[in-house]
């Protein structure tokens, strides 16, 4: 059974209100107060439409181009840390991605590297727990695809 994550993760004050391009996707409260939104078809359609892609990374490796998602999370990032990742796992082999906002600025990634979702956790101030990593310890090991998370919330 495989693993796939197209999400934006933010510490709870960039989320303190629901965005207003947040489309069919939801807010899902996880563990040390992270926030996430999993990345739809249609909510990444409609930043791509509403934002323009600035074109000054590199974006290589990447599922959804952050440039899409990369507007609309600067603006987040002004309230709190953002990150948006990317997983994608089958049969134990896979890859990770990740991009991290503060400030209106990226202050981590692109990253295309295995434990690139723990590096994001770890910016937006997750504490990993005893025999956990970050990526365990705020229980994003809970489901396996966007849809089963959005099928919770």
């Amino acid at each position: 059974m495989g693993y796939t994550l197209f999400a934006i993760l933010a510490q709870p004050q960039a989320l303190a209100f629901d965005p207003p391009w947040i489309s069919d996707s939801r807010v899902i409260a996880l563990e040390q107060g992270i926030r996430m939104i999993p990345v739809t078809k249609a909510l990444y359609d409609g930043l791509a439409e509403q934002y323009v892609e600035d074109g000054t990374e590199d974006w290589a490796g990447f599922v959804l181009s952050p440039a899409s998602l990369a507007t609309a999370l600067s603006r987040l990032s002004e309230r709190g840390t953002v990150a948006y990742v990317e997983a994608d796992f089958f049969g134990g082999r896979g890859d990770q991605r990740c991009v991290v906002w503060r400030g209106g600025d990226i202050k981590l990634g692109p990253l295309d590297i295995e434990s690139a979702i723990n590096k994001a956790l770890s910016r937006l101030g997750v504490k990993r727990q005893l025999f956990r990593d970050e990526f365990e310890t705020i229980g994003l090991n809970r489901h396996r695809s966007n849809e089963e998370w959005l099928a919770e919330a």
